[in-house]
């Protein structure tokens, strides 16, 4: 299993600056909804690339599965509850990749991850941190996928 890429949770928390009812406000993420961890690891028996995403002080909370449409190559686990993206699972079968090409797979990440945004909005600087984490950490984390293909 491949190691956890730590992440720091102050790098990823953008906060910006707005005006409600004339005062100024400071808007950012809360910790607990600021991933510490991150992998990715390919399953080679099922044909899937999977991107696990752990937040600090949060005990495991029921996922549910999300996509754009049954029959979509990449679905996505988020918190029953918070909304958090947990795991990415994209079929690299069905994309029919023969080599990586991390320009196939990842603007299919992204498009499901978008998905979400327009589907869990409360979740949206969530789901743009997790954007960012995959693009900073694209070569880490689609090694594995790379080596066994």
């Amino acid at each position: 299993m491949p190691h956890w890429i730590r992440l720091n949770p102050q790098e990823l928390n953008r906060v910006d600056k707005e005006h409600v009812n004339g005062v100024e406000i400071t808007v950012g993420m809360a910790p607990d909804d600021l991933p510490a961890r991150v992998r990715g690891s390919y399953d080679a028996t099922l044909g899937r690339f999977v991107i696990e995403f752990r937040y600090p002080g949060k005990a495991e909370e029921k996922r549910v599965s999300r996509q754009e449409n049954p029959n979509s190559e990449v679905s996505l686990l988020v918190g029953a509850h918070s909304g958090r993206l947990y795991e990415i699972h994209v079929n690299v079968r069905a994309i029919g990749v023969q080599a990586i090409e991390l320009q196939v797979l990842i603007p299919k990440v992204e498009g499901a991850i978008e998905s979400l945004e327009r589907a869990i909005p409360r979740q949206i600087r969530n789901y743009e941190v997790a954007k960012r984490v995959i693009d900073q950490n694209k070569n880490r984390l689609f090694a594995t996928v790379a080596s066994a293909i």
